[in-house]
């Protein structure tokens, strides 16, 4: 094609030069991508609708807060298989990213250890309405499972990272460049409070002329409310629709974001990052394209059917319900016929035969029949356990091993969606990090017991070239009370498990102020542990603290000083780093010994000697711990 032919893209428009034309071409091809896009918002009108027991007309307030008309359902079979699957997949973990290293260097690694606590906290932080990450990422699950995808979208707003629920009919690709599922261009028209929009996009970092052509621009927008899709325009918010748009960059060419009005460019800026700022759900890929088919839609047909049998069902029990009585004509006088009374004496005329009564059932067994088969059909052709829906215990599995098994039994099945719903969390955190990364002297809270610590980006930043993300759960333990005590008392049984670390697992929180007095000293070792492999060469003058000498857990210090040091030569730690560990070591068997020859003596003493016989010497005294600290190649 000629290049006088060839359509300019709109990222290919200056945006100083002409931001205006930008504007429009961005607002024009996001608006032609929603009309034709538009069967997306009434399928999932009807999705929805399947899932809530209610029509909808269309996906807006209007329709959904207000009257709509509640469907004639016998058994919600979609919202049934949604809420299963959801409790099976995504209900029971709570995914951690961990950052891997391959061939860093020691300080490097303990980065990227860090980064596993400063993302932890990330995640840790109220999402909006949701308490934190996890429970948002549950909800965007859902929505895959009833729509054709479920979204996340991670943004920087007034200095803080969050996250934030996105809706799947908001989000629009070209088909044809997404052909393979892997589009270089999205939209995102979303709506925005006028006055929000004012602050966000005309403060005094922008040129006046600009700024005022922009607050123009925003104050003149038409508002949503105005479009009858709220009815009353008279209402406390403001709203007006926003296109936002990103292109990723392609081989030398740099990619961008933007921020449009019809006519008027909010904002632009290049876009370096080789993914879009979403984590994006999809219960089942679709063949071709970037949309997915949800479990909704896998169900629907049989939801509807079986929502037909109910309602034939019920008219044919009207219909049928009740007896048939047989008389010969003129037998039975025809005012007792007409009788009402409870308990009526009729005669029968001379000659007749008395009237023949015959129950007839309403419903035959073939009927409800169909009905059962009809649930089976929707639990088998989705993979969902009707055993976890109806909240039923095999016959027979009575142990908690037993119960465990077919619990993982029914997870088999969903296993690709576990992964799917565990790599979101991939995304998550890379896009954590990246945003975190654009704002200076970010700092995190990180969760403790009782109480947190704070953690700068600067302290965790790490060139993604030599870090990987991978997934693993916050805890291999059932989340529900019962099943991790009972699991517990198992491994405890079997001498898998410590008392202290049995109590220190069960993770009760009305028992955490009394275990927290009998852990107290566990934490501070490993707040020790982490303080001397974290130190550098030149810290390590000031980093040592010696062991008091009232240390309660002698032996289990050792243990577990020990087992840190052994851990951390494996993993190739600096000589710096091992020495403080070995001579926190070598003071604790100072301290070991000195108790052990404090008993003898005492034992000594109550025993007793021979008559006239003076005390017996005194134990060699013991300098105590906290000497100088003889580390090889310290600074």
């Amino acid at each position: 094609m000629p290049d006088s032919l060839a359509r300019e893209r709109y990222w290919q428009i200056d945006a100083e030069e002409e931001p205006d034309r930008r504007a429009s071409e961005i607002w024009g091809v996001a608006t032609a991508l929603q009309q034709d896009q538009q069967w997306r918002e009434l399928q999932n009108s009807e999705f929805i609708g399947a899932y809530e027991g209610r029509g909808l007309a269309a996906l807006n307030a209007s329709a959904y807060t207000g009257k709509s008309e509640r469907l004639d359902l016998a058994f919600n079979l979609c919202r049934s298989l949604v809420d299963t699957v959801i409790a099976d997949t995504a209900g029971k973990q709570r995914p951690k990213p961990q950052f891997l290293t391959s061939g860093a260097d020691w300080q490097t690694r303990r980065r990227a250890k860090r980064l596993d606590q400063f993302v932890l906290g990330m995640m840790h932080q109220p999402q909006g309405r949701f308490a934190d990450a996890w429970e948002l990422m549950v909800t965007a699950w859902r929505d895959a499972a009833i729509c054709d995808i479920g979204a996340v979208k991670v943004l920087v707003e007034d200095g803080q990272v969050i996250a934030e629920r996105a809706l799947p009919w908001e989000l629009f690709v070209d088909p044809v460049e997404a052909m393979k599922g892997d589009p270089q261009t999205l939209f995102h028209i979303t709506t925005m409070d006028r006055d929000a929009a004012v602050r966000a996009f005309c403060g005094d970092d922008v040129d006046e002329e600009i700024r005022q052509s922009r607050r123009y621009a925003i104050e003149s927008a038409e508002s949503v409310s105005s479009r009858g899709q709220l009815g009353s325009d008279t209402r406390a918010a403001d709203q007006i629709q926003i296109v936002e748009s990103w292109h990723l960059p392609v081989g030398d060419e740099p990619g961008f974001h933007d921020f449009a009005l019809s006519g008027c460019l909010l904002h632009s800026e290049e876009w370096e990052w080789d993914l879009f700022p979403f984590v994006i759900y999809r219960w089942a890929d679709d063949v071709v394209g970037w949309h997915g088919q949800s479990l909704v839609e896998e169900s629907l047909t049989i939801q509807e059917e079986l929502n037909d049998w109910a309602k034939e069902l019920q008219e044919n029990f009207h219909i049928r319900n009740g007896r048939r009585t047989w008389y010969r004509p003129g037998s039975v006088a025809e005012e007792h016929l007409q009788s009402n009374e409870s308990e009526t004496f009729v005669p029968v005329e001379e000659g007749h035969d008395y009237p023949h009564t015959d129950p007839t059932p309403p419903l035959s067994d073939s009927e409800f029949k169909y009905g059962s088969l009809l649930k089976e059909w929707g639990f088998q052709f989705t993979g969902v356990s009707q055993q976890s829906a109806t909240s039923q215990k095999e016959p027979g599995i009575t142990s908690g091993v037993a119960i465990r098994t077919m619990m993982d039994m029914g997870s088999k099945r969903f296993s690709r969606k576990l992964t799917t719903f565990e790599n979101g969390f991939v995304t998550l955190a890379r896009l954590f990090i990246r945003l975190a990364a654009t704002i200076p002297g970010y700092k995190v809270k990180l969760p403790g017991r009782s109480t947190f610590q704070e953690l700068g980006v600067n302290e965790v930043t790490i060139d993604e070239d030599k870090i990987q993300i991978r997934i693993r759960p916050a805890s291999a333990l059932p989340d529900e009370p019962g099943g991790r005590l009972q699991l517990l008392t198992e491994m405890f049984g079997m001498g898998l498990v410590s008392p202290d670390g049995f109590k220190r697992m069960l993770d009760w929180p009305d028992l955490d102020r009394e275990f927290s007095r009998e852990s107290a000293e566990y934490e501070w070792l490993e707040t020790l542990i982490d303080r001397f492999l974290d130190a550098t060469p030149e810290e390590t003058a000031t980093a040592y603290e010696p062991p008091e000498g009232f240390l309660f857990g002698l032996e289990s210090a050792m243990v577990q000083m020990g087992a840190a040091y052994f851990v951390a030569k494996r993993e190739g730690a600096p000589e710096v780093n091992l020495e403080l560990l070995r001579h926190y070591i070598e003071e604790i068997e100072q301290l070991m010994e000195r108790r052990a020859q404090q008993a003898a003596q005492l034992q000594a003493v109550q025993q007793g000697g021979p008559p006239g016989a003076g005390p017996g010497p005194s134990p060699p005294q013991m300098a105590a711990p906290g000497g100088p600290l003889p580390i090889r190649g310290a600074a």
